[in-house]
């Protein structure tokens, strides 16, 4: 190619990214923020077509799972694998993202995305993957079916997620249309037909069911710091009209509606109710807030997007006893029908990605009855006007593999929040003991309740006998947040030499630390006595559940019917009392 040639097509290459940049630039937001805050598009066609879910890497590269656009049958997706995983950078540092790529195509319906430790995890039916760049060439050359099967038709109330939870396990929903998980020597691990929240290692064993019930499809999922999961669920009460909900996903939580699967669960008495009735709505996507950039009175507030009235909530929690109570405000809305949020992303600045797929999707949505194709989706970046700018927000500056282990465990309280997390992932490589003392010493003398709880979640992700001797001492940390999670680690590891220590909480004076010490005692399956104090308390929906749960996997009969004995059957109007209890455990018992 001559030079002259060569000089005019770089001037045409130069034009249509004027042309593009402007026409994005140019194109008018579709939905409206509240005052103090801005909006600006940050990728669009030909970066992405229908974006459904994202998540960043390290280094800020955002993958996003990308539909192909069409509204298929299960079989049909499975033959034509019509979407894929695209890899989004923004190489000019402006926060626009300019280039894509590729990272995973041949997909069915990637409905989630999380980058954990140099792999892309994502949940497309009928499986859970693991996808990994092994050559650097931005391309996922191996990919990994985790954990499998999970039945599905196509119209997206199926398998969603994975998310990574603060203890370090990867946690997915799954919609109405059954599983069967088999263990590595074919023995089913797994079975049903209900709905349900599932957790598994990073690895995907020790696949275990959190909660479930006769919901049709529970969707995405956003946790508090002290790890207690929440999720978005479309079709949660469908008698007298349809009602979409929000739900504090406690362990061993049963669900309405549809009666037909609800015997696939125990019981440990009326099916819970949720924490936020939404109306029909579809909700699609949920986060916590973790940042400051929009101020305090945001900080640990939920998001969810709802595809029916293209908004976005703000849900401002609020604990009650051992639940939570929601304040819903709208946060973000729209005129236009052809607005379809499905998630949205938190960025390492504090800003909030807005995700758009378009108006492909036309099933579920009744003012989506027909598919539109042509109308792309789009990526959008909520700031607050006044926000503070945040220096080496991913903490890429930092010197991580040079650092001795208390430099890095003074970061478990950064003011940066991918730093934490990273300080949290970096501690818990560590495994001999004078590291697990060192995290253990943060713990116990760390200057603030953040520090202290994120020690105490390296230590269970660690998961030794001794790191976990150690996170048993923190029952007695003066902060409730970090005896609660002390609690929820021991019970996730069912670390039995710790159920001594764990009735003892049954005294907190936080209903949190315990409903999860009880929890805990459930998963271990521990002798429990003196349960009568809060068999006995009425009121607290959430922290009986735990308590006959609990009950219920002692697996004792003979301390459940020394409960029968306790109080008045009848009791008081509302309460469960002790016998009622003890009747629903021993009903329940294997």
């Amino acid at each position: 190619m001559n030079p002259s040639s060569r000089h005019a097509i770089l001037i045409l290459i130069a034009e249509f990214a004027l042309v593009f940049s402007t026409t994005m630039a140019a194109e008018p937001i579709p939905f409206k923020v509240p005052p103090g805050f801005v909006v600006e598009k940050v990728a669009g066609p030909p970066l992405v077509q229908h974006p459904m879910f994202a998540c960043f890497d390290d280094r800020g590269r955002l993958f996003v799972s990308d539909s192909g656009g069409k509204n298929l049958k299960a079989e049909d997706l499975l033959k034509e694998l019509p979407s894929c995983i695209r890899v989004l950078e923004d190489t000019k540092g402006d926060g626009v993202f300019d280039k894509s790529s590729i990272f995973a195509d041949k997909m069915s319906f990637p409905m989630g995305c999380l980058w954990h430790d140099g792999a892309v995890y994502v949940c497309s039916p009928p499986s859970l993957w693991r996808l990994r760049d092994t050559k650097g060439t931005g391309v996922a050359d191996e990919r990994v079916e985790l954990v499998t099967k999970f039945g599905f038709i196509g119209n997206a109330a199926d398998i969603h997620g994975p998310w990574l939870g603060p203890d370090g396990r990867l946690y997915w929903t799954d919609g109405r249309h059954g599983h069967e998980i088999k263990k590595p020597d074919g023995t089913i691990q797994t079975k049903g037909k209900a709905a349900r929240i599932f957790r598994s290692k990073i690895d995907g064993s020790e696949v275990e069911v959190i909660c479930g019930g006769g919901m049709d499809d529970p969707v995405q999922m956003a946790f508090t710091e002290e790890g207690e999961p929440f999720a978005v669920v479309d079709i949660f009460e469908a008698r007298p009209t349809r009602m979409d909900a929000l739900i504090y996903c406690i362990d061993g939580g049963v669900f309405p509606y549809y009666e037909a699967v609800l015997g696939e669960f125990k019981r440990t008495g009326p099916l819970l109710p949720a924490i936020s009735e939404l109306g029909w709505v579809a909700p699609s996507g949920l986060i916590r807030y973790r940042g400051t950039a929009f101020g305090s009175k945001y900080t640990d507030n939920l998001f969810s997007t709802q595809f029916n009235t293209h908004k976005i909530v703000r849900h401002i929690l609020e604990r009650d006893g051992a639940s939570f109570k929601s304040k819903d405000e709208d946060f973000i809305t729209s005129d236009n029908p052809d607005f379809h949020p499905t998630s949205l992303l938190e960025d390492a600045d504090g800003s909030l990605l807005v995700i758009d797929t378009g108006g492909w999707f036309r099933i579920g949505c009744p003012q989506s009855q027909v598919a539109k194709p042509e109308i792309k989706g789009g990526i959008y970046r909520v700031r607050k006007k006044d926000a503070p700018k945040v220096d080496d927000p991913r903490g890429n500056e930092i010197p991580w593999k040079r650092m001795q282990l208390r430099d890095i465990a003074t970061l478990l309280d950064d003011p940066r929040l991918t730093v934490r997390d990273r300080a949290v992932q970096e501690l818990s490589r560590w495994r001999d003991g004078n590291a697990i003392k060192t995290v253990f010493d943060v713990a116990q003398n760390g200057a603030t309740p953040r520090a202290r709880l994120n020690a105490v979640w390296a230590l269970g992700r660690i998961g030794t006998d001794a790191s976990l001797e150690l996170v048993a001492d923190a029952l007695k940390d003066r902060d409730a947040s970090v005896r609660q999670v002390a609690a929820r680690v021991l019970g996730l590891h069912r670390h039995g030499l710790a159920a001594g220590k764990l009735q003892g909480c049954w005294l907190d004076i936080s209903a949190a630390v315990r409903r999860e010490a009880l929890i805990a005692l459930a998963r271990i399956g521990a002798e429990l006595d003196s349960l009568g104090s809060v068999l006995s308390e009425s009121g607290d929906t959430f922290l009986t559940h735990a308590a006959i749960l609990a009950l219920i996997e002692s697996a004792r009969p003979n301390i459940a019917r020394q409960y029968l004995k306790s109080r008045s059957l009848i009791g008081s109007a509302g309460s469960t009392g002790p016998p009622r209890a003890a009747l629903i455990a021993l009903d329940q018992m294997d």
